[in-house]
């Protein structure tokens, strides 16, 4: 920017070079940070849907304790999405049968994982889905504590994996989600 002590041969502004200079420095700062962030998405994007499954879990149990009924969160490995609703039986559906049948109420529609990240066929006792709830459902009771979809309770932690990969298809980090027997749910 000039300065000048005459004001009718000076103009205010920024010059040509100027601007050019500074463009040049952001396309040369755009050009290094990209890769870089890039390369962190797949990281990121399964922290995001990590915190997203765990709250997904809780409001499962705070829904089954505020309904005073049975409440599925049901996971589709196969699909990358899980859905949550009242498994109550409504118009002629099944209660507490771990499926949406009937006229159930969904309290969280079809949500899909983020991309870079997927259900971890790796993850210990889930039979290679990623999810170790028999038939991929996990049910609070109106107590608040998960059963099996004949309403006993599971021994035993459960588990959800998730894993985010490259594009290579590399695995570049895992994350499980465990329920406990009493309800507790730890991410880990």
């Amino acid at each position: 920017m000039r300065l000048c002590l005459k004001k009718k041969t000076c103009s205010k502004g920024f010059s040509l070079v100027e601007m050019i200079v500074v463009v040049a420095i952001l396309v040369i700062i755009a050009g290094i940070a990209t890769p870089i962030l890039l390369n962190d998405l797949p990281e990121m994007n399964l922290k995001s849907a990590a915190r997203d499954v765990f709250s997904a879990m809780m409001r499962a149990k705070a829904e089954a304790l505020r309904r005073g009924g049975y409440v599925t969160l049901l996971f589709n490995p196969g699909g990358n999405s899980y859905v949550l609703f009242y498994d109550n039986g409504d118009g002629g559906g099944i209660a507490h049968n771990g499926i949406i049948d009937g006229a159930e109420a969904v309290i969280l529609t079809n949500t899909p994982l983020p991309k870079w990240v997927s259900f971890d066929p790796a993850a210990a006792d889930t039979g290679g889905t990623g999810v170790s709830f028999l038939n991929n459902a996990l049910i609070f009771s109106p107590q608040g504590i998960p059963v099996d979809t004949s309403g006993a309770a599971f021994a035993g932690g459960q588990t959800v994996g998730l894993r985010a990969v490259d594009r290579s298809g590399a695995v570049k980090q895992q994350r499980t989600l465990t329920v406990s027997v009493a309800g507790g749910i730890k991410m880990q």
